[in-house]
This record gives structure tokens, sequence and C-alpha cells, in this order.
């Protein structure tokens, strides 16, 4: 199970990431604004994924904050 975990937090959340491809963004049109009713969109592309070791763990069965 620990193998497992340690897989997808090494190689499976990139490639989750890796799936979503470029996301095209869209912002609301608003076609009452004079002047500005060009569409504008923007894409999106994520990279490189990286975690820190995490923060809080159990110690005696409490939640407790690591340093």
């Amino acid at each position: 199970m620990v193998t497992c975990n340690c897989y997808f937090i090494n190689h499976g959340i990139q490639r989750v990431f890796d799936s979503f491809g470029e996301i095209t963004v869209e912002p609301g049109y608003d076609p009452s604004r004079r002047g500005e009713g060009d569409w504008r969109y923007a894409s999106v592309k994520f990279g490189k994924v990286t975690l820190e070791r995490p923060r809080f763990g159990l110690v005696n069965h409490q939640m407790v904050r690591r340093f």
C-alpha cells in the first residue's frame, strides 16, 4: 500500500496534470461594454508538479504540526 501511494505521489499526480493538456480560459462576454466587444481568452498549461513533505502528522492518535 505504501509503495503504491509513493508511486502515485511521484508519478501519478504529474500524469493527472499532464492529462489536462492546454486549457482555454474565456472571461465572461458583456456586449453592453462598448469598445470591449472583442472576445478575449488565455490558455493555461501546467508544468512540473512538485509536492512538499507533509507538515502535519499523527502522534499518539493526535494531529500535530511538523516543522
